[in-house]
Order: C-alpha cells, then sequence, then structure tokens
C-alpha cells in the first residue's frame, strides 16, 4: 500500500485568466504610476533643493528652473513617458551647470540693462549699454535633479507597491 496526498484549491479555477488580466491591468497603469513618480521628483527638487539658502542649495530667485520642472511637459520642460521610463528635466540653459557645476568662460553678447535703483538709490527706470565681454565662471555643483531622485526612491516605491496592491485586490476580487 501507498500513501499520498491530494492538494486541491478552492477558487483558482479561472487563475490563468486572472493572471493575464493581472499582466494587462499592470501594463496599462505603468504610464500613470511613471507619472506619479515623475511628480514626486520634481516635487522633492523644487521643495528641498531649488529652494534654501545658497550655497549649499540653489536658492530660488525667479522660479523659472523650479517651474520647467514637472511631471506634465512644460514650456522648458522635458518630460517623456516611454513604455517603462519617465525621463524628467529641463532645457533651460544654466540648468546643467547648476546641477554638475560648471568652470568656463562664458562670453555675452551685447545687450541693455534695466536698472531701477543705482548705488543704493532709486532712480526711476534707467537702460544701460553694455557691450559683448566675456566672463570666466566657477559654479560649483547643487544638484538638484539627481538628489531628488535619490531622495524620492522610498515614495516611488510606495507608489509601485500601492498600485501592485490595488490591482491584485481588483482581480482577485
Amino acid at each position: 500500500m501507498s500513501f499520498g496526498l491530494v492538494i486541491t484549491t478552492k477558487g483558482f479555477d479561472n487563475f490563468p485568466t486572472k493572471l493575464r488580466r493581472l499582466r494587462a491591468l499592470v501594463i496599462s497603469r505603468v504610464p500613470m504610476m511613471l507619472k506619479q513618480a515623475g511628480a514626486e521628483v520634481a516635487r522633492q527638487s523644487s521643495e528641498e533643493y531649488l529652494s534654501g539658502p545658497r550655497p549649499d542649495k540653489l536658492g530660488r530667485v525667479s522660479g523659472d528652473l523650479a517651474r520647467s520642472i514637472g511631471n506634465q511637459a512644460k514650456k522648458g520642460g522635458i518630460n517623456r513617458i516611454n513604455d517603462n521610463t519617465i525621463t524628467i528635466g529641463t532645457n533651460l540653459v544654466y540648468a546643467r551647470a547648476h546641477e554638475q557645476g560648471f568652470r568656463g568662460t562664458v562670453n555675452i553678447p551685447a545687450h541693455e540693462r534695466r536698472m531701477k535703483v543705482v548705488f543704493g538709490r532709486y532712480r526711476g527706470t534707467i537702460l544701460q549699454r553694455v557691450g559683448p565681454h566675456s566672463r570666466k565662471m566657477n559654479i560649483k555643483p547643487r544638484p538638484f535633479l539627481s538628489t531628488a531622485l535619490r531622495d524620492s526612491k522610498k515614495p516611488i516605491k510606495t507608489i509601485i507597491q500601492r498600485m501592485i496592491d490595488k490591482t491584485l485586490a481588483e482581480v482577485m476580487a
């Protein structure tokens, strides 16, 4: 005589169908999840690295750089979602110098400088012609995107986990 166990499952009759549905739902929800992850990186960059005192933080001046980074493509912003990748950045010319640092000479074209305060006194609007010249620059790196991505890893994992949990609950219901 032989001995054996028989194990049966209940409720898994249509498991292959549920797995196919789970796969389809996860694939369809990846772009939304990537947008949420991109929004988290943009938020972290703007709130933690583009605001704050210099020299360690960038010290927001006009806000153009912060507005150019986001989870939606904007004027000046770079945002692409391809398959399972999101690209977040900016095409503002000075962003790379702040992120990676810059040491070199910059050629400045002739332009007019608009001034309202001269030598500490308000003088109305005065236009001053500035001739072309070069300027030596040494900007230390003050990263705002790479550090925001590093600091966003835990919230991004949470975003992914919530999406998977929600999708599993929906499929298995």
